[in-house]
């Protein structure tokens, strides 16, 4: 097929200028004065002719089939709005592990690897900003990216929400590979482009009203814990749900599951509306609009913290559980090395995420977590805890502190989080 390359030369000085010249299948834009990555992304739209837009990074190396697979899911529905692939060198959700350590061994596993199959498309919220194809007939309606974002880091996270919101979806295309090369910025730049990404993020924030970085992204330990056969038809509310990227994640493993939402961020509750049935709610004052046992799982992700009543909220949702249902918890831990140890050093200081997060309410240790669900006739059926890496002294604190009470809280001292998995209780005369 036939396509055009536009490639903007952000005022190199490698020769790279010159290079562009001589080529007669590109077209070049040669910027004198560098501008910001949004910037130059437009002046490439702005002059480009075809029927769809490829965003794409300048560390990457391109693979066999790779365009063809992208433009086979892009126009697979007409509600496709954007598609990008998987890589290797990324920390969001389009990462994967590779097979090869060596780049001549990268093409093989590519060819291998890059085998269209529509099972292994994935509808997500944000798109990563290494490569992307989208349609024209999309940034004809939401524009093209917002030039406010000067560095290379949310402009794509900006321009998904905008896509979703226009009514259109976006995939992740686990079935086409490309090669993301280890960044080569020079160490005086970094120090920069982190300002610079800081930079973005409070704008966005700003821009769309709510935290991007804290709004529940997507958690695979707490997916992990809905085990069911992945054509059952399920009832999954999520309290709390941010734009949803959790649930969406959940919806592309049981596509059959009828996904509902509570969240109390308007702005937030508009995104999750675009592929579910999110309410725009505070569940501490909701009328519930569900029938009574109408859920098969109940997600609480880091919620049960910012209730003014936690036990109130828990005695409501249980009544639209089935008894047949689950609900799922993460939740801080109070009891963590670092809590405790800045605490018997006369520090107790709120921040901006974490267990002391200034949207935390309340606070609870494993035993308080179990109690709050016990009183409510649930039993813990699966549980796990999150551990973060601990510095020396905070490992030397927990042999003191061990020594102090017993070694069987040492878990409690190490864990950050807590995840359970907890069923009702069923009386025996219920079974019979």
């Amino acid at each position: 097929d036939k396509y055009e390359l536009i490639v903007v030369d952000n005022n190199s000085s490698d020769g790279t200028a010159s290079w562009i010249k001589e080529q007669n299948d590109i077209t070049g834009i040669y910027n004198q004065n560098e501008v910001s990555v949004s910037k130059g992304y437009n002046q490439g739209i702005q002059i480009s002719k075809g029927k769809n837009i490829l965003i794409l990074s300048n560390e990457t190396i391109l693979t066999p089939n790779w365009l063809n697979n992208l433009d086979k899911a892009l126009y697979s529905n007409e509600n496709i709005g954007a598609v990008e692939p998987v890589t290797n060198n990324s920390k969001n959700s389009n990462h994967i592990k590779v097979e090869y350590s060596q780049l001549d061994h990268m093409i093989e596993f590519a060819k291998e690897y890059n085998k269209s199959n529509n099972n292994l498309w994935h509808n997500k919220i944000k798109l990563s900003g290494l490569c992307y194809l989208i349609k024209r007939e999309v940034i004809d309606k939401i524009g093209a990216l917002d030039e406010k974002l000067i560095s290379g880091d949310y402009e794509s996270y900006d321009i998904s929400l905008r896509i979703l919101l226009e009514g259109y979806e976006i995939l992740l295309c686990k079935d086409t590979f490309i090669h993301e090369m280890i960044s080569t910025t020079p160490e005086q730049d970094k120090e920069s482009n982190i300002i610079n990404t800081d930079n973005n993020l409070l704008k966005l924030n700003e821009k769309w009203g709510f935290n991007l970085t804290y709004d529940n992204p997507s958690r695979l330990s707490l997916i992990e814990k809905i085990s069911e056969f992945k054509d059952r038809k399920l009832n999954i509310l999520e309290v709390g749900c941010g734009s949803g990227e959790t649930l969406l994640d959940i919806k592309n493993i049981y596509k059959n599951a009828n996904l509902y939402g509570i969240e109390k961020n308007k702005s937030s509750s508009d995104i999750a509306k675009t592929f579910s049935n999110t309410i725009c709610a505070d569940i501490e004052t909701l009328e519930m609009p569900y029938e009574k046992e109408f859920f098969d799982y109940i997600i609480l992700d880091e919620v049960i913290e910012c209730l003014n009543d936690p036990w109130s909220v828990v005695e409501k949702i249980k009544k639209y559980l089935k008894k047949s249902g689950y609900i799922i918890v993460v939740i801080s831990n109070l009891m963590h090395v670092s809590i405790l140890k800045n605490l018997i050093n006369g520090s107790f200081t709120y921040e901006n995420n974490g267990i002391l997060s200034y949207e935390h309410l309340r606070f609870f240790t494993l035993q308080d977590t179990h109690e709050l669900f016990a009183d409510n006739k649930f039993r813990v059926t699966e549980f796990g805890a999150r551990v973060i890496n601990s510095s020396t002294d905070e490992d030397n604190f927990i042999e003191k502190l061990c020594m102090l009470t017993s070694n069987e809280y040492k878990t409690q001292y190490s864990a950050y989080q807590y995840i359970f998995k907890f069923s009702h209780i069923i009386p025996l005369d219920e079974f019979i």
